[in-house]
Parts: structure tokens; C-alpha cells; sequence
């Protein structure tokens, strides 16, 4: 059986004591205490060895030890990168060192760049217009429908990605647009009030790490707009992440209630089952979050579950 970790990191584990807590914090989504124990882990590495030489399980054991590192130390750049982006290219190049072998140098370097790239255009591109302008492609409505999407404006997100869908019924942008509306996009229309609050209450909770302050607003719009299923997945995060899982699975299964489209309330509900053991279950909901969204970091969360009930066992 699990045990929830507590809300600090213990000293003097062995080195895979420390790998467990990593994967354990990852899941409850305590991102910070996650890398500082990966961080204390003897990392693996190839010595005098080809890459090519080793075993499959050798191979498959380090590839996944690097991409965990790797997915650990970008997430930390990227929250870094809101304020300040000196130096970002050499973050991202000693972020990638540990796949040196695995991965050959010119690559490793068109990945840096692309990173940095994508990184500083999310940063600084210009808002898209406040009307859905006319006359556009299909692909062109797709991605800006995202771009409303991330800004919080959800109904002209809905209204773009709705033209896309029906400029390209049968085709691949269509069926994109279909999947990122149903998966991204509040089920039934919410006032731009209430999104920008629950914008608000998402970042004290990521970055001013003040759970209290966001839980009360994602509590006031869970009464007030009963039908809107972001509040639930995020005040559900803060309860998972306190280890507080009974409260956590009552808001993700009220999440994916009203939309059974919502890929996070899946991953959340998941994830509770998880820390309870319930790996079957588990690897269910992943599966279904999977099945409605092709984001690879939602696919990701089934070896690491699949992690756990090994050491569980």
C-alpha cells in the first residue's frame, strides 16, 4: 500500500527511495519537492559504454530516468521563463545533457533551439484579435482558436475552433479542432468573469503557491457557475497534492461528470488511484484521458504508474 510522502523532502534515503518519491511527488503534482528528489538520486550513466551496447532493460531504465530529469528541469525553466529568459538556451542545453549518447549533438541542438523558441514566442507574440476575424483557413481558425484558449478567452476559442471544424468536416484540422474543443474548452458557455477568475485562481495556485487564496475562488465558482468544469479539476489538484485524496476524487469524477470530455479530470482521477493502489483502475482513467487527448504527457503517466505498482509489489 502507498503511503502518502510528506510535505518535505526526507534526508538519507537510498537512492531509490528517492526515485519512488520523485514519481510519488510528480503524481500529486508537488513539482518542486519532485525535482529536488530526483535531484538527490545517483543518476544513471553510460561510463565507457555505447548507448547501442546495453541491455534492452538497461536502455529502457535510463531513457526513462533521463526523460523524467529532463521533463522535471523543463518544467522548472518554463515557470522561470514568465519572468526572465536571460541565459535560456544554455538552460535548455544543460537540461538535455543527460541524453549526450542517447541522442546524437546536432539533435540534441535543434532541440535547445526549438525549446527556446517556443519559449520566447509564448512569452512575447501579440494577442490575437478580440473579434474572430473572417475569411480565414481551417488551419488558421484551429490555431487561433488555441491562442483565445490560452489567453482565457474560451467563447472565441469555441467560436474559432467551431469554424475550423466546419471548414474541414471530414479532414485531419477538423477532427484536430474537434478534439481540442471538446478536451480544452468549457462544455457549456461560462461568463469571461468567471474564466478570467479561474486564470486567477490557477496562478496562485502554480505560481504564488498560495492554495488557500486559490481554493476559495475555485469554491466560489464551483457555487456559482455549477456547470463549469475547470473549478472542480483545479480545486481537486490542491486536494491531491495536500494528500487530502477522498475531497480530490470527488471533484475529478464531478469534473469528468459534466464533461466527459475533460482529459484533466481523467488524469486527476487517475492519479488518485494511484496513491490508493488502485493500479487497474488507474491505468483506466490515464487510458481514457489518453483515448480523447494525444498530448504525449498524458500517455507519459502510465509508466509511471505502472512504476509504482511494481514497487508497490
Amino acid at each position: 500500500m502507498i503511503k502518502i510522502p510528506p510535505p518535505f523532502l526526507p534526508e538519507g534515503l537510498s537512492d531509490q527511495e528517492y526515485r519512488r518519491l520523485s514519481i510519488l511527488y510528480l503524481i500529486m503534482g508537488r513539482r518542486e519537492l519532485a525535482t529536488q528528489a530526483n535531484q538527490k538520486c545517483v543518476h544513471a550513466n553510460l561510463g565507457d559504454e555505447s548507448f547501442n551496447d546495453l541491455s534492452v532493460d538497461k536502455k529502457v531504465a535510463l531513457s526513462a530516468e533521463v526523460g523524467q530529469d529532463f521533463a522535471l528541469k523543463l518544467l522548472k525553466i518554463c515557470e522561470e521563463s514568465k519572468d526572465n529568459r536571460d541565459g535560456l538556451p544554455e538552460k535548455l542545453k544543460a537540461a538535455l545533457e543527460p541524453l549526450k549518447g542517447i541522442v546524437d549533438d546536432e539533435t540534441l541542438e535543434q532541440m535547445a533551439k526549438a525549446a527556446a523558441n517556443s519559449i520566447n514566442l509564448a512569452y512575447t507574440e501579440p494577442p490575437p484579435p478580440r473579434n474572430v476575424p473572417v475569411g480565414l483557413t481551417a488551419d488558421e481558425y484551429y490555431k487561433l482558436g488555441q491562442k483565445y484558449k490560452d489567453l482565457g478567452w474560451t467563447e472565441l476559442a469555441r467560436e474559432a475552433l467551431t469554424l475550423a471544424i466546419d471548414k474541414d468536416k471530414a479532414g485531419t484540422v477538423g477532427a484536430s479542432a474537434l478534439q481540442y474543443l471538446r478536451t480544452r474548452v468549457p462544455r457549456y458557455p461560462v461568463p469571461l468573469m468567471a474564466e478570467q477568475l479561474n486564470i486567477q485562481g490557477y496562478n496562485l495556485m502554480e505560481s504564488a503557491k498560495d492554495d488557500r487564496a486559490a481554493k476559495k475562488i475555485f469554491l466560489e465558482l464551483i457555487e456559482k457557475y455549477p456547470t463549469f468544469e475547470w473549478p472542480y479539476g483545479n480545486v481537486g489538484s490542491i486536494y491531491l497534492r495536500a494528500g487530502d485524496l477522498s475531497p480530490a476524487e470527488d471533484h475529478y469524477a464531478e469534473a469528468v461528470k459534466i464533461n466527459p470530455f475533460y482529459s484533466n479530470g481523467w488524469l486527476g482521477l487517475g492519479r488518485v488511484h494511484t496513491l490508493r493502489s488502485k493500479f487497474s483502475e488507474a491505468k483506466g482513467c490515464v487510458n481514457k484521458a489518453a483515448e480523447i487527448d494525444s498530448d504525449p504527457a498524458v500517455a507519459g503517466y502510465i509508466s509511471l504508474i505502472e512504476q509504482m505498482e511494481d514497487w508497490d509489489e
